[in-house]
């Protein structure tokens, strides 16, 4: 073969076989379109994960993904994800050049775990507001059991400062971050299925009085969904002025829809109580004055017995006409002391608390009625109270944009003998002045 032969058919050859190697070295091009339920979408996120590449759809939902050519030939998985959808994949093998590879997606149904309830009633985010909160489930709130709904917070949120009464019946103190000023209010605005609720104590005072509870010591916790917690002054972007102390919103319970089954709950609560802490009393000088005294009358007809103080003669068991025999002053008791005679004045406090509610409806409507009853024998001698209550609620989805709710309730308190309260009225404070040769159980 002459030499101008060999020249064509190297040519030749050369010229066949140009293609397969320019295809060899020729990067892929991967696109195509993400839709779902037909329609495109955009910004999901299409990758192929064990290559580290992917971009991200348009608003025509098209994408396009250059792979390099050195992966030619390999069989990758390319995915498809955006928050919302169930994740869609197909297998793809790079040969080079342009690869169209269409994805689809499904709506998926997302829970949000973090939603509180704010001002009127709408639900939102945490991470979507200003302010600090902390949210309590009904499950939160009723871990343990107490009569006030705002003393079983106590302990389960932070910064918050919780004091109650202890008595039955009586309000309880709710402070925010501590205390602000001394001259006025230092609660925060309480708010109860979107209506503002003043916890302002009724009765009571610093010198005298009887506390009589407050309007948030009404509400059964048994009927509460969430209590959120809205920290700092910031809660009076969300409820004005009134909230500079912060806001605790409070959401009832409501029926549900429930296929036309009725829903039963029912809980029974018992506890019993004792004063866990008294004060420590001496208990080597008896009632009196400068070591002398002698009873009569009780009011000054003797020799300082009408002092309440316990500085009176030595409780060495000497005989002493006391208040125990009678008129007759030749009678005469041993001068002793009585070390639990404050102790001996506590009774051990009862209480029981019964609790039901029926709830049940369908998609349009439904409805919710809550019976509850407190019972409370108190730890001080013919103490007692009562506090029945109902809660009916109903909601009516009137179209898909509509909804109306109705709630009616009901509560009665009836305490009886409450204790008093203040330095003038308090019992602790009768027995800081109390002779310690007194015989409680001599009184009864």
């Amino acid at each position: 073969m002459s030499n101008s032969h060999r020249l064509l058919v190297g040519v030749a050859a050369f010229v066949g076989f140009a293609p397969l190697a320019l295809s060899a070295q020729e990067a892929t091009n991967v696109t195509g379109t993400v839709t779902s339920s037909q329609a495109p979408v955009e910004n999901v996120a299409v990758s192929i994960p064990e290559l580290r590449i992917g971009g991200y759809t348009d608003q025509a939902g098209k994408y396009r993904i250059t792979v390099p050519a050195t992966a030619n030939g390999r069989t990758v998985v390319l995915v498809a994800r955006r928050v919302g959808y169930t994740p869609d994949s197909a297998r793809i093998t790079l040969s080079g050049g342009t690869l169209v590879q269409d994805l689809d997606l499904r709506t998926q149904a997302t829970q949000l775990t973090g939603v509180i309830v704010t001002a009127l009633g709408v639900v939102r985010e945490k991470s979507t507001l200003g302010t600090a909160q902390q949210q309590l489930t009904t499950e939160d709130i009723n871990v343990t059991k107490t009569q006030n709904l705002v003393e079983q917070a106590q302990g389960k949120v932070s910064c918050v400062q919780i004091s109650g009464a202890g008595t039955p019946g009586g309000s309880t103190n709710f402070v925010i971050r501590g205390y602000n000023t001394f001259a006025s209010n230092n609660q925060p605005l309480f708010i109860v299925d979107g209506i503002p609720v003043s916890n302002a104590n009724r009765g009571g005072g610093l010198g005298n009085g009887y506390d009589f509870g407050n309007a948030i010591s009404d509400i059964n916790p048994e009927d509460v969904e969430t209590m959120t917690i809205l920290k700092g002054p910031n809660a009076a972007a969300i409820y004005g002025s009134r909230a500079q102390n912060g806001a605790v919103v409070i959401t009832t319970k409501k029926g549900s829809a429930s296929a036309g089954r009725v829903r039963t709950d029912a809980s029974l609560l018992y506890t019993w109580e004792y004063p866990g802490r008294l004060p420590d009393y001496q208990n080597q000088y008896g009632q009196g004055a400068g070591g002398q005294f002698k009873y009569v009358d009780g009011a000054g007809g003797g020799i300082c017995d009408g002092c309440d103080q316990s500085w009176g003669p030595k409780l060495d068991g000497r005989m002493i006409h006391q208040f125990t025999d009678g008129a007759d002053t030749s009678v005469k008791s041993p001068w002793i002391a009585h070390p639990n005679n404050v102790k001996d004045f506590f009774n051990t406090g009862h209480t029981l608390s019964l609790n039901s509610a029926v709830s049940g409806g369908g998609e349009r409507a439904n409805a919710r009625m809550s019976i509850g009853v407190d019972n409370v024998e108190g730890y001080v001698p013919n103490n007692s109270f009562q506090k029945p209550s109902a809660l009916l609620t109903g909601t009516l989805n009137v179209n898909s944009k509509l909804q109306t709710t109705a709630t009616l309730g009901y509560t009665r308190n009836n305490g009886k003998n409450r204790p008093g309260t203040g330095y003038g009225n308090s019992i602790l404070e009768g027995f800081y002045w109390f002779g310690r040769q007194v015989d409680v159980n001599a009184l009864r």
